[in-house]
């Protein structure tokens, strides 16, 4: 069984937490989504957030660069999910002082093919076209072929916006404690 894996959105004191990173997504090369080594990026990123509040794991970051824990990516790396980590600042967005805190923004190495259009519910953009930008999820059903390789993380080629994380990945991150994590059940999975 798979997940579709999000950031929880956290609020705090009356306001949401959301870090704010440079560089943006789109300064990245290649495309942050696509599972190719960045060839052009900083030398650092760097996360703003409210130094006040609680640091999950998987911290929700507004541009979609991921923000996770150290602890968090050796857990993938030891799962043996294919990625790219890359050192991080993390600097109060109200006082401008860096936190020391030990996060990294992380880049996952993994898309595949894996929706299985016949049998899952979708709407397209031009309707009847080549059918490759997905608008809508009414219900999202993968291949036998992705289903049987069992792969622990990675982001489907046809909506490489999610990323799916298998049942057995789920248990050890809630094994490890890992925080800041949302898993919604495919079959529940909504959009558009």
């Amino acid at each position: 069984m798979y997940y579709v894996l999000e950031s929880k959105i956290i609020g705090w004191r009356g306001k949401t937490l959301l870090a704010r990173s440079e560089p943006l997504l789109h300064e990245c090369e290649p495309h942050w989504w696509l599972a190719q080594p960045l060839t052009k990026r900083p030398d650092r990123f760097r996360f703003y957030i409210d130094g006040r509040g609680p640091r999950p794991d998987n911290y929700p970051c507004v541009s979609g660069i991921d923000m996770y824990s150290r602890r968090l990516v050796e857990l993938l790396f030891a799962q043996g999910v294919r990625h790219e980590a890359f050192p991080a600042d993390v600097i109060d967005d109200r006082t401008g002082e860096a936190l020391g805190s030990d996060y990294l923004a992380f880049h996952l190495l993994e898309i595949y093919p894996a929706v299985d259009h016949r049998r899952s519910d979708l709407t397209y953009d031009d309707e009847g076209a080549d059918r490759a930008v997905i608008r809508a999820v009414r219900r999202l059903v993968l291949t036998e072929e992705c289903l049987r390789a069992g792969r622990p993380m990675f982001r489907p080629a046809e909506l490489f916006g999610l990323v799916l994380v298998h049942e057995g990945l789920v248990a050890v991150m809630e094994d490890h404690g890992i925080t800041g994590n949302v898993y919604t059940p495919l079959e529940q999975f909504r959009v558009g």
